[in-house]
């Protein structure tokens, strides 16, 4: 899976969690069982992954719901936008790309959270 997919689908998990009621249920039923937040992550994750493979004509669903819409979002990227997303494609760290932009890194956490964002609208929008 590419760096443009991995977004598309992170934005996709954002919105399961938010919205799907079967999510919720479950990650009520989760705080009940445990109180430590290590152990809620990790049945969260695991009752994502078994929700989002659940087959859709045939295709896992988290592959159904993935927008197609790269293009777009790129084009709606700051030039620094661009880049953050460019060395995160390429592997570096937040706290890398930090470091080489001269940066502390709040502000490129920022950045970063503004990428995300600028994903959900168009995902939002396509969805509409």
């Amino acid at each position: 899976m590419n760096f443009q997919e991995r977004i598309a689908r992170s934005a996709i998990i954002q919105e399961i969690v938010k919205t799907e009621r079967y999510i919720q249920e479950e990650m009520a039923w989760i705080a009940k069982c445990t109180s430590s937040m290590r152990l809620r992550d990790n049945l969260l994750l695991a009752t994502l992954e078994e929700y989002c493979l659940r087959p859709v004509r045939n295709q896992p669903l988290i592959a159904y719901r993935s927008p197609k819409e790269w293009e777009t979002y790129w084009q709606k990227l700051t030039p620094i936008q661009q880049t953050i997303v460019s060395q995160l494609k390429a592997g570096k760290t937040l706290e890398a790309i930090a470091i080489e932009l001269n940066w502390k890194l709040n502000p490129v956490m920022r950045e970063w959270s503004q990428i995300y964002l600028k994903a959900q609208a168009i995902r939002k929008a396509a969805s509409n």
